[in-house]
């Protein structure tokens, strides 16, 4: 009886881990806006006789906002835990909403008002599942995962208005990278395969320049070998110039998920320590620095405001769903501000202009209650923490 009992173990575990993969599951058909270069596309996205579903993008249409005072709501690292390593493993329960709460949060930011929506990049995180407990009913890099992770939860908001997607990490091309084409601004089918690193896009709303730039593919762990610092450098360059071409009168965002500066809790003191700084030194090398207002990622697994030299701002909005990494308590320093301080800090952000080059940040939390508001300004940033 024992060897039964441990046969159909062995063989719900391997379902777990591998063969839902590819299964075929029944959805109604849904759309999305994308912003792209091009304006506002639409691509529908329905079921078909195949696991991947069939795409039918339109042509684009020109975003009509009023760029003085338009609203972005900013989500980042959304989707459900599931990872496994040589050391450990790291594990959400998808199910419940406490642990991943990302449904909750589509959910209130239907009450939000707002023009655009960001996503930071990382959106698909069930990756592989060994324990029997944990695992949801479809895990790896099929479509029914990428539904059950982002796409079914997210659907609800893809009405209301257009998102502007950044490719993360979990979107490239050794991981998750073929359920990203619905999101690209330049794949259009899912047979079209992965590209390494995405044309960067250049979104002008009114006086506003979005620079979407992927960089999901950059070693933000390692020290560059000489071979790829030169390619990164040389892009960085390229991407000044480009920005230069545009004229003074833009206020430009650069949009990456990874980002330029940003930091983590020490797994010991949970007190903040700076990631490597290999994107920041490059993009300073290559002057790109003195051409952004703000910089806008996901990546760390918190909400950050970062403040590097006089005159760069880096904003961290990457606490939308997937386990944090929380700080030991609420900073506020000359060069961060976080109020991601357990691990159930999850929330989004809202960033709604005042003047050119001058906004409201209110990072929120899963319900929609304010947590941190700040006064973002090139030159001079300052966050406040709620009375209460």
């Amino acid at each position: 009886m024992k060897y039964l009992v441990l046969l159909f173990y062995t063989a719900f575990l391997f379902s777990c881990a591998s063969t839902n993969q590819s299964a075929i599951i029944i959805f109604d058909e849904f759309k999305i806006q994308k912003l792209t270069e091009a304006g506002v596309k639409v691509v529908s996205v329905g079921p078909s006789e195949n696991e991947w579903p069939q795409l039918t993008p339109s042509d684009g249409a020109a975003l009509t906002v009023n760029s003085q005072k338009i609203v972005f709501a900013v989500l980042g690292d959304t989707g459900c835990r599931l990872k496994e390593g040589k050391k450990s493993g790291s594990y959400q329960d998808c199910g419940n909403p406490k642990e991943w709460p990302y449904p909750l949060i589509t959910k209130s930011l239907q009450n939000e008002t707002y023009d655009l929506l960001v996503h930071t990049g990382d959106y698909h995180y069930r990756e592989h599942c060994t324990r029997y407990d944990k695992c949801p009913t479809h895990v790896g890099y099929g479509w029914a995962t990428w539904y059950d992770d982002f796409y079914n939860p997210t659907k609800q908001l893809f009405d209301r208005t257009p998102f502007l997607f950044v490719r993360g990490n979990h979107e490239d091309c050794k991981r998750a990278h073929e359920g990203w084409t619905p999101l690209s601004s330049t794949l259009n089918q899912f047979s079209e395969g992965c590209l390494q690193q995405e044309p960067t896009q250049f979104v002008e709303i009114g006086d506003l320049l979005l620079v979407n730039f992927d960089n999901s593919d950059f070693d933000d762990k390692k020290d560059l070998k000489p071979t790829d610092k030169e390619d990164w450098l040389r892009k960085l360059a390229d991407l000044k110039n480009k920005i230069k071409s545009y004229g003074p009168k833009k206020e430009v965002w650069f949009l990456s998920h990874k980002p330029l500066i940003s930091y983590f809790p020490n797994d010991e003191t949970a007190e903040p320590e700076a990631m490597k700084e290999n994107l920041y030194e490059l993009a300073k090398e290559a002057g790109l620095i003195d051409s952004i207002d703000f910089a806008l990622s996901g990546h760390a697994h918190n909400q950050q405001v970062v403040l590097k030299d006089p005159k760069f701002v880096q904003i961290v909005v990457g606490n939308g769903g997937t386990s944090l990494e929380p700080f030991g308590r609420r900073i506020q320093t000359e060069q961060l501000i976080t109020s991601t301080v357990s691990d159930k800090s999850f929330g989004y952000a809202i960033f709604s202009r005042e003047t050119f080059k001058k906004w409201t940040l209110e990072f929120k939390d899963v319900s929609g209650k304010t947590e941190l508001t700040c006064q973002l300004k090139k030159e001079n940033t300052k966050c406040s923490f709620p009375l209460n």
